[in-house]
C-alpha cells in the first residue's frame, strides 16, 4: 500500500457520541483510533452483527482481538457490555508498555 493510501486511510473524523465508541474515537476509511487511557491510541475496526462482536485493536506494538459469541439484544445492555470491551482493550494495550 502507497504511503498516500494509508495516509488517506488514516484521515479520520470525530464519530458522534451517540455512536457509543468510546470517548475521542475517530473514523476514517474502514479504520478507526481510539484514544487510550495511558496516553497514545490504537487502530481497530469493530463490527457487529446478529449473535457476534469482534473488536481488533493494535496501537503498532501490540495488537488483541476481542471476539464475543453473543450480544444483547437491548441497547442498555449492548452499551455496557461494549464499554466492557473497550476497557478490556485498554487494559491490555496499556498494560503491555
Amino acid at each position: 500500500m502507497s504511503m498516500t493510501r494509508l495516509a488517506e486511510i488514516r484521515r479520520t473524523v470525530e464519530v458522534p457520541p451517540e455512536h457509543g465508541a468510546p470517548p475521542g474515537t475517530r473514523y476514517g476509511l474502514g479504520l478507526e483510533w481510539t484514544p487510550l487511557s495511558c496516553g497514545g491510541g490504537y487502530w481497530g475496526h469493530s463490527g457487529n452483527g446478529f449473535g457476534y462482536t469482534a473488536w481488533p485493536a493494535s496501537d503498532g506494538r501490540n495488537a488483541i482481538t476481542v471476539s464475543l459469541h453473543s450480544r444483547p439484544g437491548d441497547e442498555e445492555s449492548e452499551g455496557r457490555q461494549l464499554g466492557h470491551v473497550a476497557d478490556l482493550v485498554d487494559h491490555a494495550l496499556c498494560s503491555s508498555t
